[in-house]
């Protein structure tokens, strides 16, 4: 299934698209191992021959879900996670008025998630004398 991994805030969707061998058929899907999800886990609606919309909604459980699909006497797909936060955003350097840093509302950033192989520094530019950059990026979940 794909993507193998997904980040979402409540109110946001995740579009899966299942490749399955076996079964006939419509596909199935499944978050936490309830057909179609309901309000704790987020819901899943079919979109497709072989896709799906994952909806996170306001009463979805923050944390770790997992997403199958299974087609008519096939078997069960492999699972992916998606990681649903109810972080309203980051409003301050630091995250918090103590400067702390923490972000007590991250849910897919974990040490089996986070290697040298799989998270890393992407680029890098030079910058003008003296090359200092006081910055923090902000951010607003949900905003249109």
């Amino acid at each position: 299934m794909a993507p193998g991994m997904a980040a979402v805030t409540t109110s946001q969707s995740q579009t899966f698209t299942a490749t399955l061998t076996g079964g006939t058929g419509a596909i199935s899907w499944f978050v936490d191992g309830v057909q179609n999800g309901n309000a704790a886990t987020g819901a899943i609606t079919a979109s497709g021959a072989n896709t799906a919309t994952y909806l996170a909604s306001a009463t979805t459980t923050p944390g770790k879900h997992s997403i199958t699909a299974q087609a008519a006497g096939g078997a069960m797909s492999s699972a992916v996670t998606v990681v649903v936060t109810d972080l309203d955003g980051v409003f301050t350097h630091h995250n918090d008025n103590a400067r702390t840093g923490q972000n007590l509302k991250e849910y897919a950033l974990t040490p089996s998630t986070v290697s040298a192989t799989t998270f890393g520094k992407l680029f890098s530019c030079t910058l003008d004398a003296p090359g200092y950059v006081y910055a923090e990026p902000l951010y607003v979940a949900n905003l249109r």
